[in-house]
């Protein structure tokens, strides 16, 4: 016969008690993949996977959509075009806004721009580039419609860049 629901309500208890601190943790992330050059954090409940030169990442209802790769901070024009063609996207240039500062000792570059995707309709971008070492760095690409609602989150993550040691 099948078995008693006592016992099968304990197995799967015991199987999720042993699962779900690993996917309630905060995923840890270096990039790239063969020889790191950062660490990056993602928080609880954020899907996130990495793979060669980029790690990909999403909130938990998937509305705010993170993309990392790697740059040369001496050369943001190309790693501002490797996004664009990344996401299949034409940018807006008169919406192009740019901020510098710094962020854990990194020197920072935030670009604001609206794109337009191949189906027509515009969105807005965050491309933040962190300048790692003075000749190698990473771009968090930031998308989607509710980036403000996960501004806190997005926040963390942008604070937990590391240089790798």
């Amino acid at each position: 016969m099948g078995m008693p629901m006592k016992t099968l309500i304990a197995a799967v208890s015991v199987a999720f008690a042993l699962i779900s601190p690993t996917l309630l943790a905060q995923a840890s992330l270096k990039i790239p993949a063969d020889k790191p050059l950062a660490s990056i954090k993602f928080p609880e409940g954020w899907s996130a996977s990495g793979e060669g030169d980029m790690i990909t990442a999403g909130s938990d209802e998937g509305d705010a959509l993170v993309n990392v790769i790697v740059t040369r901070p001496d050369m943001l024009g190309p790693s501002n075009d490797k996004a664009f063609a990344l996401l299949k996207v034409k940018p807006v240039f008169d919406t192009y806004k740019d901020t510098k500062s710094t962020l854990n000792g990194m020197n920072v570059v935030e670009v604001k721009v609206d794109a337009t995707g191949s189906n027509g309709k515009t969105m807005k971008l965050t491309l933040t580039a962190l300048e790692v070492t003075k000749d190698k760095g990473v771009m968090v690409i930031l998308r989607g419609d509710a980036v403000e609602k996960h501004a806190e989150e997005i926040a963390g993550i942008l604070n937990s860049v590391a240089p790798t040691q």
